[in-house]
């Protein structure tokens, strides 16, 4: 089971978080100007967006909420950002998802981080051994990447690909079981051919 994401992950990056907070206000002499300096210091910094934010004041939609919103949009431009790097397949690309990497695969835990190291490690050809070897200690993250990624991984350990594979063979092998349990010995002719090519391309299994 991956290990629960704490304010740590976000500040061990460098990114205020609780702890930070906690710091500020036990040691500052006014707690109200301190909260205001931390909000202002960790908000968006854009100049423009302040008669946006008093007209959102007005309607009564909290800053929580429209930070919310923010992370989303920008991190559904960043997801799709990666795929057309993914998509363009050449050395400059991969180097601009190779550094995206780099930058946010330390936060990998964080929830709203997740996403984009998912999407960057997915893009990338080859991933580097160094997040292979995290990704194989930490079950639940394992679990979470694509079959690209974990395809990987099984090239450098037999046992998780057999484990992958084995429930697939099994589930396979008991419907085949199964369709000829439900054939009669006069049809047994027909059972190998009971089904196109296509159809049985749509087996989960297949």
């Amino acid at each position: 089971m991956s290990a629960d994401y704490t304010p740590t992950d976000l500040e061990n990056q460098g990114i205020a978080g609780p702890n930070k907070l906690r710091e500020l206000l036990t040691t500052c002499e006014d707690p109200i100007d301190a909260i205001k300096s931390f909000q202002q210091s960790n908000s968006i910094q854009l100049p423009t967006l302040n008669p946006a934010l008093k007209l959102l004041d007005l309607h009564g939609v909290r800053r929580f909420e429209y930070h919310e919103i923010v992370l989303n949009e920008v991190t559904e431009r960043l997801l799709i950002r990666l795929r057309s790097l993914g998509e363009a397949n050449d050395k400059k690309s991969q180097k601009l998802l190779e550094q995206q990497l780099e930058k946010s695969f330390a936060l990998y835990r964080v929830p709203q981080i997740r996403p984009v190291v998912l999407e960057a490690l997915k893009q990338l050809p080859k991933v580097p051994d160094r997040y292979l070897k995290v990704i194989l200690a930490d079950p639940e993250f394992y679990k979470s990447c694509s079959v690209k990624v974990r395809q990987q991984i099984w090239l450098k350990n037999d046992a998780l690909f057999v484990a992958a594979v084995e429930p697939l063979l099994d589930a396979y092998v008991n419907k085949k079981e199964k369709m000829l349990r439900n054939v009669d010995c006069g049809g047994m002719a027909t059972f190998f051919v009971s089904e196109t090519t296509k159809a049985r391309r749509q087996w989960t299994e297949i």
